[in-house]
């Protein structure tokens, strides 16, 4: 196990680590510009919304029915 842990740090390291960080502020800037016009654009539609409140809803009845107080 500590050697499957050990790999996987090793891994972790060797895709955060970036030899150019000078390109590391424009990689983030691109990926905050996605994410905003992915949540913008999924916000702005109907079926957007429709689909969140579904999944919001799906969540709750989930968290309510399989809470503690009922055993």
């Amino acid at each position: 196990m500590t050697r499957v842990s050990f790999i996987m740090a090793l891994v972790v390291l060797a895709t955060f680590t970036d030899s150019a960080s000078a390109a590391q502020p424009l990689s983030m800037e691109r990926y905050w510009s996605g994410f905003r016009n992915f949540w913008g654009t999924l916000f702005g539609s109907v079926g957007g919304i429709v689909g969140i409140a579904l999944l919001t809803g799906a969540a709750a009845m989930f968290i309510i029915t399989r809470g503690k107080w009922q055993k």
